[in-house]
């Protein structure tokens, strides 16, 4: 299977007019090969193909784009039989996305493995534009909470809240938990501390063992939101 991802990177770009560059926002489309060798009987691997540069964001010239480097590349797309990519519209969409556009490059029809997280973000987008207002910037709010958690959150007081108690939320042994990555024991706290009513328990933990890793919009939404 073929899997691409695309982002805005800062670029140096020559400008005929003037001969010297400047730096713009260019479109880069990273190309990853998922293949199984069954001539060696080998295990999936991952390669990476490399990086190509679209026209511009669409879908079409993103999918035009990808099938032109595979070409490049000399990949016999004949056995191609997967494509995947983020959920983003322009990946999707049902006529001009990039994965139809290749589908119709290759003329078939093929697996296509989407991921959902952009999916997942949207709720969470819409929740948060409900409690505290649209965004002003990428690191700014423009709601009363969104500007409280601009401050230094872990200073502000904890107020009192009832918990939802949860009767089959399994409780994970010591050794388990600290096999978890920072996020996951992160997760896991609050998941406790909201279940048990216990947040003053926890933000000691939290403060020592994962303060680093953080933000303050994280701890934020979580002190103001239960």
């Amino acid at each position: 299977g073929v899997y691409f991802d695309g982002r805005k990177d800062s670029t140096a770009v020559a400008r005929e007019s003037t001969g010297g560059l400047v730096s713009e926002k260019v479109s880069h489309c990273s190309i990853v090969l998922h293949y199984r060798d069954t001539e060696h009987e080998k295990k999936k691997e991952g390669h990476y193909v490399g990086f190509t540069t679209p026209a511009s964001g669409s879908g079409v010239d993103v999918g035009a784009s990808v099938s032109k480097h595979l070409t490049d590349y000399g990949m016999d797309t004949t056995d191609l039989e997967v494509l995947g990519c983020d959920g983003t519209a322009s990946n999707t969409g049902l006529q001009e996305g990039a994965l139809r556009h290749l589908q119709r490059i290759f003329k078939r029809a093929m697996f296509l493995v989407v991921c959902l997280l952009h999916h997942v973000e949207l709720p969470l987008r819409h929740l948060f534009e409900g409690l505290d207002g649209p965004t002003t910037g990428p690191n700014s709010w423009s709601g009363p909470i969104g500007k409280l958690v601009a401050t230094d959150v872990w200073e502000l007081p904890i107020g009192s809240f009832d918990p939802i108690p949860v009767a089959d939320f399994p409780q994970l042994p010591d050794d388990v938990v600290a096999s978890l990555s920072n996020d996951a024991k992160y997760l896991y706290s609050i998941c406790l501390a909201v279940i048990q009513g216990k947040l003053h328990s926890i933000r000691h933990e939290l403060l020592q063992k994962h303060e680093r890793q953080l933000s303050n919009r994280q701890f934020g939404w979580f002190l103001f939101s239960i």
